[in-house]
């Protein structure tokens, strides 16, 4: 008699499964940590310079040793994994890395030394972190970012005007942040900014207009 299998289950993803179960049990790694390394793999390979979490989120520092030597990996996402500083020293050998987030990490102002050492980083997303404005002075060091992302950060008109050597920064999220009217006169040295949100904010209409007048290329969202 043929085998059944559960319905909207293919043999062949039970069979991965179980292989991931198995890798899991001999190597002393997590299920999510061994799924991490296998895509790792296909970095290497040239079969993928892309990775996302979402899929398997139970990863942690230890588990970044594996990009090490990774150069190759254009995009990654490891959103809401408990990385922390200590975790972000890994990353420091992904020269071709463009597209980092880092939402709902553990991640402090501490560890945003290590992004530095990132010729490539253009799109930086810190939302939800425990990034404040002292932070900010580090990120000023990465003059190549297009896109930065604060939303749900500590971040308060103070810390704005660490971002002004940042003239290459076209999109810049403060949503949920502490800024105010005041703080947003230190974002006219941004010259290539074309879009700011500040919703749930202090900003005002009328603070939001008046910047307007003096960034006319900037579209704001509020």
């Amino acid at each position: 008699m043929k085998p059944q299998t559960k319905p909207g289950r293919h043999p062949l993803i039970l069979v991965f499964a179980a292989a991931c179960v198995c890798l899991a049990g001999c190597s002393g790694k997590g299920p999510d940590e061994v799924k991490f390394i296998a895509v790792v793999e296909k970095v290497h390979k040239g079969e993928a310079h892309e990775i996302s979490i979402k899929d398997f989120p139970k990863i942690n520092d230890k588990t970044l040793e594996s990009l090490k030597d990774c150069p190759d990996i254009h995009r990654l996402s490891l959103d809401d994994a408990p990385i922390t500083d200590d975790g972000l020293k890994n990353l420091t050998g992904l020269s071709k890395l463009y597209f980092l987030s880092l939402a709902g990490t553990r991640i402090t102002d501490a560890g945003l030394g290590s992004l530095t050492a990132l010729p490539s980083l253009e799109q930086l997303l810190l939302n939800k972190t425990r990034v404040k404005n002292a932070g900010l002075q580090t990120i000023a060091e990465m003059p190549r970012l297009k896109e930065l992302s604060l939303w749900k950060c500590v971040i308060t008109d103070q810390g704005l005007p660490y971002l002004a050597p940042l003239t290459n920064l076209e999109r810049l999220s403060l949503d949920e942040t502490l800024v105010t009217d005041a703080g947003l006169k230190s974002l006219t040295p941004l010259t290539s900014l074309r879009y700011l949100s500040v919703w749930k904010t202090k900003v005002t209409e009328a603070g939001a207009n008046a910047f307007k007048q003096t960034m006319p290329n900037v579209k704001v969202n509020r």
